[in-house]
């Protein structure tokens, strides 16, 4: 008998968070999950480009969308909170926000400027939301995803 790989993969009952989720790779992630069985809160900053994902998964399984803006402490404490809510528990977390002001064309895109002219606060600007944001994001969830494994 023939079997797929989402046949060695069941998260039936089980609650994921993408942030980034409405980018390339986070959007892949929250149809992977939800394929799979998982309810997927699709955070991102986006929240319209959000419910577009949420609305496709919607035809196969369940997903939320959520704004949210990972370098500021309240908004990924909102997103963990709103998954719980609108799905009983957390149990993954998959940090897809992710940003490249060097390339990316909402921040300007296209930097052909030499390294050594590179603006510190395009700098930060990335590292608040591709670390900073990891970090936010795991200390919204962990008490939530801890206060279930008890």
């Amino acid at each position: 008998m023939m079997t797929s790989i989402f046949d060695k993969f069941n998260l039936q009952s089980r609650t994921a968070i993408v942030t980034g989720g409405a980018g390339l790779l986070g959007a892949g992630f929250c149809r992977t999950l939800a394929q799979v069985g998982a309810s997927v809160l699709v955070a991102d900053g986006n929240l319209a480009k959000a419910q577009t994902v949420a609305d496709e998964i919607g035809a196969y399984g369940k997903a939320r969308a959520q704004e949210v803006d990972v370098t500021r402490p309240e908004s990924v404490r909102a997103m963990a909170a709103a998954a719980k809510e609108a799905f009983g528990s957390l149990d993954i977390l998959v940090c897809s926000a992710a940003l490249d002001p060097k390339f990316d064309p909402y921040l300007g895109g296209n930097y052909d400027e030499g390294f050594e002219n590179y603006p510190l606060e395009k700098w930060q600007q990335a590292l608040d939301v591709n670390l900073t944001g990891v970090f936010l994001s795991a200390q919204a969830a962990a008490p939530l995803m801890l206060a279930q494994s008890g």
